[in-house]
């Protein structure tokens, strides 16, 4: 069983900005302790569609490396579950399954792909929830920006991160809005806001995590 993790904020007029973490889909530490096999970790994983495995390949990339550990079928072996085990928060797990379906003859064997982003046991947090959130950004006006100075094809994406001390910073502008003022005061905005309650691992230590804030006509859509 997985644990999808996203937050999604907007203004209350319009879908034109929202703030989520920096991942799409997330598995706790505690939860790969119990995974076994494929469909440990994937809930719709189809298993009842394969008649025999060519291979299963797991990947785990972490610290700018990557490295691969093979089975031979939804079982995982022994490397595998410890691989798991062993990643760090942040880390991507990745399964590139080579299949021969069931009921169909192929010489050419079938695949499927999944990845996850291993994900603190509870995320950051603004201290008084994410409706107070919004209405900080609506106070800020992320909604009027998306409304009366951007395009309906331009979009901006802030990057922030939010440390083991709950202290929103490190932020990133992707794409500026070619007015100076108003990315500074984008920044500004979020530099600003209030102490968050930081990220915890499974052992209950404070750790960092990285949201991603979209401001543009088409976020939402």
């Amino acid at each position: 069983m997985i644990s999808i993790l996203f937050i999604a904020l907007q203004s209350t007029a319009q879908k034109n900005f929202s703030i989520a973490p920096d991942f799409r889909k997330g598995i706790t530490q505690n939860l790969l302790e119990d995974v076994n096999t494929l469909s440990d970790i994937n809930s719709g994983y189809p298993s009842s569609w394969i008649n025999n495995y060519q291979s299963v390949e797991l990947i785990v990339s972490q610290d700018g490396k990557e490295k691969s550990y093979l089975s031979n079928d939804e079982n995982l072996s022994p490397e595998q579950k410890t691989a798991l085990v062993t990643a760090n928060i942040w880390s991507t797990v990745s399964f590139n399954i080579l299949y021969f379906p069931e009921n169909e003859f192929t010489l050419t064997p079938k695949q499927i792909n999944f990845k996850y982003t291993i994900v603190p046991e509870v995320e950051a947090s603004y201290p008084a929830g994410y409706e107070a959130l919004d209405r900080y950004f609506v106070e800020k006006e992320f909604d009027k920006i998306a409304t009366n100075l951007l395009t309906a094809e331009q979009q901006i994406v802030l990057r922030f991160t939010v440390d083991a001390q709950g202290n929103p910073g490190n932020v990133v502008l992707d794409g500026k809005s070619e007015n100076i003022e108003l990315d500074k005061k984008l920044i500004r905005a979020i530099e600003e806001m209030k102490r968050w309650k930081p990220a915890l691992d499974s052992k209950g230590n404070p750790i960092t995590q990285d949201f991603v804030i979209s401001i543009g006509m088409m976020v939402g859509c």
